[in-house]
């Protein structure tokens, strides 16, 4: 039996990834030298082999689920709550299943004491997982979930640690083949995925139980598979505002600068995504950022509000906004506030709905400013973000590269661009909406939902 991952894909990619930059020479050897692909094809032929053999037992017959139970597969067993992203992915499922405050039956799996403490903060229960992937299964069937979501966004890409991706994909399709009730929500497939995923792929228990949240993904995924998975919105759409002390000053802050007749941008900048090195971010992420925030509010119509989305140690956004604030001149900084507080997703929505345009670089960021009606333009260029345009049928002018961000001359216009259009943008986003929230919901279970599934794994 193959022993279970020895880490998350949240600690490999949001710790140990972003702590190699400090050492290329090793990242360079370790990918080009082939090492990293030889003990990943080692690492997934045994998960493989375990995942037959378990799934050759499964009988969904005499399963008795608790009636209303959820189980969450987090993206980061680890941290539980590693991003705002998947803090808002959590509440979404809980808002489903538990309404009107009734009490939270929802238990998340956890194999550290500091997921576990986070997780206990909301009051969710945690439960370890075993040392294998059979032992696992074992220990989840005994929670006796009648729902278990695999909570997919970036951990089921197929690169930041394809071994754990095939690893949670592998125990949600074992629990439904047991019987429980099964969601994978939204995610994304990058285009250079790890070819053993193709494999876990093809061989789970149907594509209807999986949800994709970009339509790049969904027709890679379905020409992979042989058939359509759900094509959805990112699940954290369905966040809903909350006011809070902080939100309230925020709005304060906000409309003092509006009696002085300017209008205020939120920005957002993280060193996560834009996928830079320290030097990097120390000489030109931070410099360009400070740089935009100043001539924005130069010429006395705009004010600039610097507002965090990401609080972990190592990729957490005040790494840029900091020392962006610390650096602005005495001009320039009676009008640009910053958020330091760490948030909750609900006090982010509330934020950003008064806002009026958001800069960012996190997709979370720019879903939940999207879905407060605020325009957005949004930094990068992968397929992700590409798709949360796309479901808006937003223009291609909402994109910027990290390349165009760092170095274009014609920087500060289009933000000025954006301004003012804010009308219309917001009119096609109130337009598209409904739409967007129906596809978020469809990332979640009906209660009246059954099951079915088919029990022979198929030849690969």
């Amino acid at each position: 039996m193959a022993a279970l991952p020895s880490s998350g894909a949240g600690w490999l990619h949001r710790g140990l990834l972003s702590s190699v930059r400090h050492w290329p020479l090793a990242r360079s050897l370790w990918v080009h030298s082939g090492l990293k692909r030889r003990t990943q094809d080692i690492r997934f032929a045994r998960m493989a082999n375990a995942w037959h053999d378990v799934a050759e037992f499964a009988d969904p017959a005499g399963y008795q689920p608790v009636p209303g139970r959820v189980l969450i597969l987090p993206p980061d067993p680890r941290e539980v709550i590693a991003s705002l992203g998947d803090l808002g992915m959590f509440l979404a499922i809980r808002d489903h299943h538990f309404r009107d405050g009734a009490s939270a039956d929802m238990t998340i799996m956890s194999n550290s004491p500091r997921g576990a403490a986070r997780a206990a903060a909301r009051n969710w229960s945690t439960i370890t997982p075993g040392a294998t992937l059979g032992d696992t299964v074992e220990r989840l069937l005994h929670l006796r979930p009648e729902y278990v979501y695999l909570v997919g966004a970036d951990v089921l890409d197929g690169v930041l640690d394809p071994v754990f991706s095939a690893f949670l994909l592998m125990t949600a399709d074992l629990l439904r083949r047991a019987g429980v009730k099964t969601r994978v929500t939204g995610f994304s497939l990058a285009r250079n995925a790890y070819p053993g995923l193709a494999e876990v792929f093809r061989s789970l228990n149907g594509a209807d139980c999986l949800c994709v949240r970009d339509p790049v993904s969904h027709d890679r995924l379905s020409e992979l598979m042989g058939e359509a998975p759900r094509l959805v919105a990112d699940l954290a759409f369905l966040v809903q505002p909350a006011p809070t002390v902080r939100t309230r000053n925020a709005a304060a802050w906000m409309a003092q600068h509006r009696q002085q007749g300017r209008k205020v941008v939120g920005l957002n900048l993280s060193p996560l995504n834009a996928d830079l090195t320290p030097a990097e971010v120390r000489d030109s992420l931070i410099p360009r950022t400070r740089q935009l925030a100043e001539q924005l509010v130069r010429d006395g119509d705009v004010a600039v509000l610097l507002l965090p989305h990401d609080f972990r140690a190592l990729c957490s956004d005040q790494l840029v906004l900091e020392p962006v604030m610390a650096g602005l001149s005495d001009a320039a900084r009676s009008h640009v506030g910053h958020i330091t507080a760490e948030l909750d997703p609900t006090e982010v929505k509330e934020i950003v709905g008064q806002l009026d345009l958001v800069v960012t670089a996190r997709m979370h960021l720019a879903i939940a400013t999207l879905g407060a009606c605020t325009p957005a333009l949004v930094i990068g260029s992968d397929a992700k973000l590409s798709g949360l345009l796309d479901h808006f049928r937003l223009p291609a002018e909402t994109r910027i590269s990290v390349e165009e961000f760092l170095s274009s001359s014609a920087l500060v216009d289009r933000v000025r661009r954006g301004l003012a259009a804010t009308d219309e943008a917001r009119a096609q986003i109130a337009t598209r909406l409904p739409a967007i929230l129906d596809l978020s919901r469809a990332n979640l279970i009906p209660e009246d939902e059954a099951e079915t599934v088919t029990m022979a794994l198929q030849a690969n």
